[in-house]
C-alpha cells in the first residue's frame, strides 16, 4: 500500500501540475480514496455558489466513514498547499461547511463529530482541531460591547435598516456596529469597499460575530487580505483560523508564527506549515535559521495609507442627517 505522499504525488503529476506537497507518511491512502478525493472535487467545481458546494460535500460525507472523510481532506489539502485549483475550491467548500456548522444544524455536529473522532485515531490532530472552534485569544467584555453615543441614539431595527442604505457617512458609523445582522446587512451592501472591510477585520476589540459574518461572506471571504486580517486578529475564533492557514505563503506564516498577540494554537500550528514549506525548499532537510524572512508591518496595526478612509475616522460623525 502507498503512503500517502507517494499516492498524492502521483496523483498531482498524473495532471501536469505544478505540486509542492507536505503530506504525512504514517497514514496511506487507498487508490479508492485518491479516486474519491479527484472525483469529488471535480463535482464541488461544477456548481457555482456555496450553498450547492456545501450540499454536494455534506452529501458525500454523510455518506463515507469517518477514515475515509479524514483521507479525503487531507487529500484536499495536499492539493490546495500544491495549488490545484479544485482542490483550493475544494478546500473553500469544506472551510464553509465547517465554519457555518451551527448554522447548518445537527447533522453537521454529528458530522464533525464522526470527523474528530477519526481524526484522533489516525493520529490527525491538525484535522480533529479544524473540528472544534474555541474563541480566540481575546474576548470583548459588556463594556466594550457598548455602543458610541451616535449609535445608542438609533434602535437595533433602524441600525439594520441603515446598513442597506446609501448614506455613506451613516455606514461609517455602521462599521462599529457588534450586531451580526448590522454587518451583514454591511457586508452585502454594494456601496462598501475592501477597504471598510478591512476596518472590521482589524477591529480590536471585537466581537467574534463580527469576524465570523465576514468569514461567511460570500463577497468578501476570498479576499486575500482579508482572510490574512481575520487569521492576524487576536478575537477571531481559533478554529475558522486554523481552516486558513493552509493556504498562506512562508513569509506570512513566519510572521503569524512570531506574533505574541495570537492564540498559541494559531502560532504553533503556523510555525509547523512554515516549517513544512520551508524544508520543501531545501529538498527535505531543516531551513537554516537566516532563512526566516524579515518582520513586516502587521495587517493587524494597519499604517493610515493602507485605507481609502483614515480607521479613526469611522463613527464619528457629529450631527445625524436627516433621512
Amino acid at each position: 500500500m502507498p503512503h500517502r505522499g507517494e499516492a498524492v504525488l502521483a496523483l498531482c503529476a498524473g495532471g501536469g501540475a505544478r505540486y509542492n506537497l507536505v503530506m504525512n507518511p504514517d497514514v496511506p491512502v487507498t487508490p479508492e480514496e485518491m479516486a474519491l478525493a479527484q472525483g469529488l472535487a471535480s463535482r464541488i467545481c461544477f456548481f457555482d455558489g456555496s450553498a450547492a458546494r456545501r450540499t454536494v460535500l455534506l452529501e458525500a460525507f454523510q455518506e463515507w466513514p469517518g477514515e475515509r472523510i479524514v483521507a479525503v481532506i487531507q487529500v484536499f489539502d495536499a492539493g490546495q498547499k500544491a495549488k490545484i485549483h479544485r482542490y483550493r475550491e475544494a478546500m473553500l467548500a469544506l472551510q464553509d461547511l465547517l465554519g457555518l456548522g451551527d448554522a447548518l444544524g445537527e447533522e453537521t455536529y454529528e458530522l464533525k463529530q464522526r470527523i474528530y473522532a477519526a481524526a484522533r485515531s489516525l493520529g490527525q490532530d491538525d484535522i480533529a482541531r479544524w473540528m472544534l472552534n474555541p474563541p480566540g485569544r481575546y474576548e470583548i467584555s459588556e463594556e466594550e460591547l457598548r455602543l458610541n453615543k451616535d449609535l445608542a441614539r438609533l434602535t437595533l431595527g433602524e441600525r439594520r435598516a441603515h446598513a442597506k442604505g446609501i448614506r455613506r457617512e451613516m455606514l461609517e458609523r455602521l462599521i462599529l456596529d457588534h450586531d451580526s445582522i448590522v454587518i451583514r446587512n454591511l457586508l452585502n451592501n454594494p456601496r462598501i469597499r475592501e477597504p471598510d472591510v478591512l476596518v472590521m477585520a482589524t477591529r480590536r476589540p471585537v466581537a467574534a460575530v463580527v469576524l465570523e459574518e465576514i468569514f461567511r461572506s460570500e463577497r468578501w471571504r476570498y479576499r486575500v487580505a482579508i482572510r490574512e486580517a481575520l487569521v492576524r486578529n487576536s478575537y477571531f475564533p481559533v478554529g475558522l483560523g486554523l481552516k486558513l492557514l493552509g493556504e498562506f505563503t512562508a513569509p506570512l506564516l513566519a510572521q503569524i508564527a512570531k506574533d505574541n498577540n495570537l492564540h498559541p494554537e494559531i502560532t504553533t500550528a503556523a510555525r509547523r506549515l512554515h516549517r513544512q514549506k520551508m524544508s520543501l525548499r531545501h529538498g527535505g532537510d531543516s531551513p537554516p535559521e537566516e532563512s526566516a524572512p524579515p518582520p513586516r508591518i502587521s495587517r493587524g496595526e494597519p499604517p493610515e495609507h493602507e485605507y481609502e478612509v483614515d480607521p479613526e475616522s469611522y463613527g464619528k460623525v457629529e450631527d445625524e442627517p436627516t433621512e
